[in-house]
C-alpha cells in the first residue's frame, strides 16, 4: 500500500510540474505575433532611410534601424492584386492565377499565410483599404477576421477602386489589436493613401503642396507610427515581428509614366522591404541581395518557426542564400487585357 502511495504521489507532483511548464513547450519561446504592413504603392527610393533626402518617415527609419533593411527587392507585377498575391501565397502570378485587379478567381491555387499560420495556432486578422483586395478575389482564406473595408459602389472612386483612409483603416485593426486572446495574433494590414490620385490628407497639403507625393508617405508613416505605438504600449513589441512592404511603387513621370500598370521598370516595380523583430534579425542592417515579394511568405513563415513546403517558389530571406544568379518574375498584363494592346 505504501508503495503505492508513493507512486502516486510522484504521478501527482509530476502533472503540478508539467502544468507550469511554458504552454509553447519545454523552454521554448513564446511564438510571436506578426504584423505585415503593405503601403500600396510606395516605392522603394521614397524613404529617408533609402536615401530621400526630402522624405519625412521617422517611424519607417525607425524600423530599418531596430531590423533589417532589404535595398533590392521588386514586385512580381505593378498591379495590387497579383503582387498582394504572391506577397500572402509565396507564388508567382503564374502559379497562383491572380494576373490583373479584378479580373481573376477566388479559387487560389495555393495556401495563404493566413491559412498556415491559423493552422499552426494564430488569430488571423486582416484591414484592407480598397475594394481590389476584396474578399470577392480571395484573400480572405485563412482570415479569422477580415475587414474589407469599402464597396466597389464607393462614391468616391467608382468601380473596382473604392477605397478606406489609412486613418480609418487602423482605428478597426487598433481595437482588433486590443482584444483579449490567449494566443499570438497575425495582423495584414492594407494602406492605400500613396496611392492617385495624389492628393495629401488634410492638414499635409499646405506643406506637401509641390510634393504631393512625399505627403501621402508621411501621412502613412504616422498611421504606421500608430499602430507600432499600441504594439509597445501593451509591451508585446519585443515578441513582434513587423514586417513593411508594398505591392508595386509608381511611376510619376518616368519613362512617361505618371502612375502605374503599363510598364515594368523599377519605378512601379522596385519596392521598400524592412523586418523588425528583436533578438532574431540584424540591427540597422541593409542586405542588397536580389529578392522579391514571392520571399515575404516564406520568411515569415522561417522566423516565426512555422515549416513550410516545397511548393513555394520563394525562399526565406534569413535563410542559407542559394548559390548562382537570383531570377526573378516580373509581367503586366494589364495593356493586353485592359487597354486592348498586343501581348
Amino acid at each position: 500500500m505504501a508503495r503505492t502511495n508513493r507512486t502516486s504521489r510522484r504521478a501527482v507532483f509530476g502533472a503540478l510540474a508539467l502544468a507550469f511548464l511554458p504552454a509553447s513547450g519545454c523552454g521554448r519561446a513564446p511564438r510571436p505575433n506578426v504584423v505585415l504592413i503593405s503601403i500600396d504603392t510606395l516605392r522603394a527610393d521614397r524613404l529617408g532611410c533609402s536615401g530621400w533626402k526630402e522624405a519625412e518617415t521617422p517611424v519607417l527609419d525607425a524600423v530599418a534601424a531596430e531590423g533589417t533593411r532589404f535595398s533590392r527587392v521588386y514586385a512580381p507585377a505593378p498591379l495590387t492584386l497579383p503582387s498582394h498575391t504572391t506577397m500572402l501565397t509565396g507564388l508567382d502570378p503564374p502559379a497562383h492565377g491572380q494576373r490583373v485587379n479584378g479580373m481573376a478567381s477566388a479559387e487560389l491555387g495555393a495556401k495563404t499565410l493566413a491559412e498556415r499560420l491559423s493552422v499552426a495556432g494564430w488569430e488571423t486578422g486582416g484591414f484592407v483599404a480598397a475594394f481590389v483586395l476584396n474578399r470577392t478575389f480571395g484573400l480572405d482564406r485563412g482570415f479569422t477576421h477580415f475587414d474589407d473595408g469599402p464597396p466597389e459602389e464607393s462614391d468616391l472612386e467608382g468601380l473596382f477602386r473604392g477605397v478606406a483612409p489609412g486613418n480609418e483603416r487602423v482605428d478597426r485593426a487598433l481595437e482588433w489589436i486590443g482584444r483579449k486572446r490567449d494566443k499570438p495574433f497575425f495582423l495584414f494590414l492594407h494602406l492605400y493613401d500613396v496611392h492617385e490620385p495624389h492628393v495629401p490628407p488634410p492638414g499635409f497639403e499646405k506643406r506637401f503642396a509641390a510634393r504631393p507625393y512625399d505627403g501621402e508617405v508621411a501621412f502613412v508613416d504616422g498611421q504606421v507610427g500608430r499602430v507600432l505605438h499600441q504594439i509597445e504600449a501593451r509591451g508585446l513589441a519585443k515578441q513582434t515581428l513587423v514586417v513593411v512592404t508594398s505591392d508595386h511603387g509608381e511611376g510619376l513621370g518616368e519613362h512617361g509614366e505618371e502612375t502605374h500598370g503599363v510598364l515594368l521598370y523599377d519605378a512601379t516595380l522596385h519596392v521598400p522591404l524592412l523586418v523588425r523583430y528583436p533578438g532574431h534579425v540584424p540591427l540597422g542592417k541593409v542586405i542588397d541581395e536580389v529578392a522579391g515579394l514571392v520571399d515575404v511568405t516564406p520568411t515569415i513563415l522561417d522566423l516565426v518557426g512555422v515549416k513550410s513546403d516545397t511548393s513555394l517558389q520563394g525562399r526565406s530571406l534569413f535563410g542559407k542564400e542559394p548559390s548562382g544568379e537570383r531570377v526573378l518574375w516580373a509581367e503586366t498584363l494589364y495593356p493586353q487585357r485592359t487597354l486592348g494592346w498586343a501581348p
